[in-house]
């Protein structure tokens, strides 16, 4: 995505919205694909376009719509926006495997006034075995530390990212040079700390509460990642569907041809049966 006013632009997050949806932006965009996921795709400062391996990508359903939610930084001077995205199109029998990006979200976070450390903690259990390609953790100005743990199912712990110095201003999307696999019954957990304090030198008004929120001055705890079904395989699927609808459709054609020639012989029989 490109940002078409860096000072004004908070953030965007682009959806995809059934075309007979109605209703806000927010409200008709949809989870999309066969794995459920969150978005398109997103932009903070900071963040790299979104590339996937050969082979895989995300699905655009014919006919729906691309949905750009915005959010800005009022800076108190008249400005103008013209964001856009750029699009990639993959050739579909060379998809092999669907990406979805999945969210983690905490909307009642809360931090008390002079709250120095404090921790949100969430999780997402692995059903079936999942390639894991990109973290994204997003906070805000209280933001301090972030970091994506997986627990194996034997109770392992491995931690897939630290980031112990968050920056609100210059915030990655954190690609794997490896797509990491999952067992399923693995959780994913993210956990965040948040410095509400007068020490953190980010920190606008540390005599506040401060709430989840699309403002800068609210805060956010946001676990995006991106992930694809370890062992799908679209084109031998698509290939063994046509497989099976060609069986089908010989199975038909024979059982038709056996059809007519028991009637051919039926008639022929009743023929010589008048012959006679």
């Amino acid at each position: 995505m490109y940002p078409g006013n860096r000072k004004a632009l908070h953030h965007c997050t682009v959806f995809l919205s059934p075309a007979n949806a109605t209703g806000n932006a927010e409200g008709v965009a949809v989870e999309q694909g066969t794995l459920g996921s969150f978005c398109l795709a997103t932009y903070t400062p900071g963040t790299t376009p979104a590339a996937f391996p050969a082979g895989m990508a995300k699905l655009i359903p014919a006919g729906w719509r691309l949905v750009f939610v915005l959010h800005y930084v009022t800076s108190g001077a008249a400005a103008t926006d013209r964001t856009s995205i750029g699009l990639k199109f993959a050739e579909p029998s060379s998809v092999r495997q669907e990406v979805a990006t999945k969210l983690l979200a905490d909307l009642d976070l809360t931090l008390a006034p002079f709250e120095a450390d404090h921790v949100i903690e969430q999780t997402w259990r692995v059903e079936r075995d999942v390639l894991l390609l990109s973290m994204f953790p997003h906070m805000h100005l209280r933001g301090r530390s972030f970091q994506y743990d997986a627990v194996y199912p034997n109770g392992a712990v491995e931690t897939l990212l630290s980031v112990p110095n968050y920056d609100f201003n210059w915030q990655h999307r954190y690609i794997l040079a490896t797509p990491k696999r999952l067992p399923a019954g693995t959780t994913l957990r993210c956990t965040a700390h948040y410095d509400n304090s007068a020490a953190n030198p980010n920190n606008p008004a540390p005599q506040l509460t401060v709430h989840a929120g699309k403002l800068t001055t609210d805060e956010m705890f946001n676990a995006y990642f991106d992930f694809a079904l370890a062992d799908e395989d679209r084109v031998a699927a698509a290939r063994w569907a046509a497989i099976r609808r060609g069986i089908v459709f010989t199975a038909a054609a024979i059982a038709a041809l056996a059809l007519l020639l028991r009637r051919h012989r039926q008639v022929s029989g009743k023929a010589l049966a008048a012959g006679e």
